[in-house]
């Protein structure tokens, strides 16, 4: 599918609000809360403006739509998606060039401007503002850039000693990813997709779930412990993931950077 470029008031209006950030204030702006906040929405009406072909960070959603193809799934209304650590609605998003091929879902993100921005871009989506864990009460620290948040405490003091910036520190009570699903979820269509990014915390998500209820068809998480493909029989020792989506059936399917994309293995290729 092709997206022209907007023309007329569109344009001149994305132009005029690019011209309000110009690169010498970035620095400023990304010390203060607010204007952070502000610079982050000037980026989404950028891209939104102007959109891309794809918009995850490593090319997901190209590989995510292909693979669907390739299993004969096509890219439609009847699937939905559930989008853990969605982040941002457009930039960064592995979701988001579904949602312009019509499809919708859960997108579920414990950073409250991030779920205000998605209500505002993607209205056909259910936005949560919600920690998935265990059910505890987990110390939830929001970073800038906001992709280091996270709720590992061990991963954001590494983070601060690097110099990354701490925008806030609140305590979130974790909700278990098969209660939102139970609540949320669209029983009409297909569960094509999950996509967890957590920060450290997408092994803790993948258990909260109910398998035998809510199984999708395809898994994109992120997992920086393996560098490239292996044989995960062999590897379960140093990859909790690679090890856990195995004794549930799903077999790794490709590999794009830190992400892992894996399939359930009662699915055969078309």
């Amino acid at each position: 599918m092709i997206f022209k470029k907007p023309i007329g008031i569109r344009r001149v209006f994305y132009r005029a609000m690019s011209h309000l950030v110009p690169n010498f204030f970035k620095k400023f702006l990304l010390n203060s809360i607010s204007l952070t906040r502000f610079y982050q929405t000037i980026i989404e009406i950028q891209w939104y403006l102007f959109p891309k072909k794809f918009y995850s960070q490593f090319g997901e959603d190209a590989v995510l739509v292909q693979l669907f193809d390739l299993y004969g799934f096509e890219s439609n209304k009847n699937n939905f998606y559930v989008d853990i650590g969605a982040g941002h609605p457009i930039r960064g998003s592995n979701t988001y060039f579904l949602y312009k091929l019509g499809l919708k879902g859960i997108c579920i993100d414990a950073n409250k401007f991030n779920i205000a921005l998605h209500r505002f871009f993607r209205p056909r989506d259910i936005s949560i503002n919600v920690f998935v864990g265990q059910g505890e009460v987990v110390n939830f620290w929001e970073f800038s850039p906001y992709e280091y948040s996270t709720g590992d405490i061990a991963r954001a003091k590494q983070l601060v000693k690097g110099g990354i910036k701490v925008i806030s520190k609140t305590k979130k009570e974790s909700v278990p990813l098969k209660a939102v699903i139970e609540e949320h979820f669209d029983f009409s269509s297909r569960f094509i997709l999950l996509s967890i990014d957590t920060e450290g915390f997408d092994l803790e998500v993948l258990q909260t779930n109910d398998w035998d209820r809510y199984r999708p068809k395809f898994i994109s998480v992120e997992n920086s412990g393996i560098s490239e493909i292996q044989n995960y029989s062999t590897t379960f020792e140093i990859n909790r993931i690679g090890h856990y989506l195995s004794t549930l059936g799903y077999k790794l399917i490709s590999k794009i950077h830190i992400s892992e994309i894996w399939l359930d293995s009662k699915i055969k290729i078309n």
